[in-house]
């Protein structure tokens, strides 16, 4: 019983991790904001560089 709690445990996804949360469902406010700058860089990157 015990060994399926470990396995269990490690296998669960790091929801605190506000990557882990943007990628795999219910992503927090800083993932939201760290995708953004991503994703406006990139757009920067294009069409203005």
């Amino acid at each position: 019983m015990n060994k399926d709690n470990e396995d269990k445990h490690n296998s669960k996804i790091n929801t605190d991790d506000a990557w882990n949360r943007t990628f795999y469902g219910s992503p927090t406010i800083g993932g939201f904001v760290v995708i953004g700058i991503i994703i406006a860089f990139i757009i920067y990157n294009v069409f203005f560089k």
